[in-house]
């Protein structure tokens, strides 16, 4: 995770907070979730205030249980913009695989509740690499994630990914990948992270794992590209996740990308990437007249909407 996902704003308030964090979400009393996912995709619920077709843009990558916490303030500005969020998995400090099943369990009762309360939203469950613990043995990266699968708020499989590089974090990412048969399976996706430093190199060797598993394509975004990493992306049938914010993609930057591929926006999605504080940009992009409209649809709503299998 990148710009509000940097590692010093990650780690501040909420590392602080890490102890009472993993365990701060209350248990859903309501609905069960599959009634009540089931009364919002039917168009039976007002969840969110809107149906599908009233979604304005998708944060396609978010930290909604870190933005209810620090920015409480942009829920209900999510809810008035028309944004479905997608949130996905990163839990501050771990120093144990039971800290990693005690979050799972709170991420997904903070995204049901969230839903109860009137966002429509969505999570990603998974281990990052900047979340592993000395005890977690890649066999049992199925049995923290199955459960969450079973949730049908619950879209797949991330943040996951290569931080530095390092063995170890290649073992649990290919844990993780190894559930592709069941993930594909189930419609679910995965949600790949690529850091900020040397970018370009651990990028590549992200890549060169996915080649095991390109049968799968359709359901994998590597998020946080650039323009010296989405071409790569791109061509091997992936789909490409860009990062808006003010400390990572601004709009010329994203122009320059689109132009770079001959005014191509499919297969790319955008995200804010939000943790501590929740980022306005693709709200403002929804008005951005220097992106023609089928473009900017594309980007912000549609694109998302067919590889979340919620078009």
């Amino acid at each position: 995770m990148q710009g509000p996902g940097s590692p010093e704003r990650k780690r501040g308030p909420y590392r602080a907070a890490s102890r009472l964090d993993l365990r701060l979400f209350p248990p859903s009393f309501c609905l069960p979730c599959l009634e009540l996912h089931d009364a919002m995709m039917n168009g039976r619920s007002s969840i969110g205030g809107h149906r599908a077709a009233d979604v304005r843009f998708v944060d396609s990558h978010c930290h909604l249980d870190m933005v209810q916490i620090f920015d409480s303030e942009a829920i209900p500005w999510m809810k008035e913009a028309g944004c479905l969020p997608v949130s996905w998995s990163f839990c501050g400090r771990v120093d144990t695989a039971d800290d990693l099943k005690t979050y799972f369990v709170g991420q997904k009762d903070a995204i049901a509740r969230l839903n109860r309360e009137g966002l429509r939203c969505y999570y990603l469950c998974g281990v990052h690499p900047r979340n592993i613990p000395p005890d977690l043995a890649p066999s049992q990266v199925p049995e923290l994630l199955l459960p969450c699968l079973d949730d049908p708020f619950c879209l797949g499989i991330g943040e996951i990914g290569l931080e530095t590089g390092s063995g170890r974090e290649k073992e649990i990412l290919r844990a993780h990948l190894d559930m592709a048969e069941e993930v594909v399976r189930r419609g679910k996706v995965f949600g790949i992270h690529t850091p900020r430093r040397d970018k370009k190199a651990v990028t590549e060797k992200i890549l060169d794992m996915l080649k095991d598993y390109i049968r799968h394509r359709r359901s994998i975004v590597v998020d946080h590209c650039t323009g010296e990493t989405i071409a790569s992306v791109l061509r091997m049938g992936l789909w490409a996740g860009i990062t808006m914010s003010p400390e990572k993609t601004r709009v010329h930057d994203l122009i320059r990308i689109i132009h770079a591929h001959g005014g191509d926006t499919g297969r790319i999605m955008l995200n804010t990437d939000s943790g501590a504080s929740y980022h306005r940009d693709l709200s403002v992009l929804v008005s951005e007249e220097s992106i023609g409209k089928a473009a900017r649809a594309a980007l912000l709503r549609e694109n998302a909407l067919v590889f979340y299998r919620l078009a």
